[in-house]
Order: C-alpha cells, then sequence, then structure tokens
C-alpha cells in the first residue's frame, strides 16, 4: 500500500470512528492531487464530504511550526548561547 492509499484508509477510518461527516484537507499535503482525488472518491464511497483548501491558502507544516516558535520566542527572554541542546527531546518536554 502506498503512502497516499494508506492516508486515504487512515482518513475515512478516523473520521467513521469520531463521527464526523466532513473531511477538510489541508496543509501542503492537500496541493497533491492524488491524494485529493483518492480522498474524494473514497470519502464519497463512505458516505462522507471533503471539504478542499484552495491553493493558495496551503502552506508547508515546517512554515507553521516556524511561525509558532516566532510567537513563542517573543514572549521570553534570549537563551544564553552556552545553553545545552538535546535534539532527541520530544515536543512536549
Amino acid at each position: 500500500m502506498c503512502d497516499t492509499q494508506a492516508l486515504v484508509k487512515k482518513t475515512i477510518k478516523a473520521a467513521q470512528h469520531t463521527g464526523h461527516q466532513t473531511i477538510a484537507l489541508s496543509g501542503g499535503v492537500a496541493c497533491n492531487q492524488a491524494l485529493q482525488s483518492q480522498l474524494i472518491k473514497a470519502a464519497a464511497h463512505a458516505g462522507l464530504k471533503v471539504q478542499l483548501t484552495p491553493p493558495a491558502l496551503t502552506t508547508d507544516n515546517a512554515a507553521v511550526i516556524a511561525f509558532a516558535a516566532l510567537l513563542a520566542s517573543e514572549n521570553r527572554p534570549p537563551d544564553p548561547l552556552n545553553l545545552g541542546i538535546n535534539p532527541n527531546l520530544s515536543l512536549g518536554q
């Protein structure tokens, strides 16, 4: 099963599990036309609707994360240059 098929299958299953009738496709992945086509077809077969985000409003997730980091950094003093860095920490730590 390719990545697109896995995303579609899991998305349909999640919508059915949660009882949602509409699936919103957004972020950088929303521009993937193969994903759009397969998701619309699978959703229609499952009796669900798909709401696509206009391409001009889709962004790469990395841009959203960077913007969130910028906003968070504006509300605290800068870190010292000798700050210990651990790249293996999870986002919750």
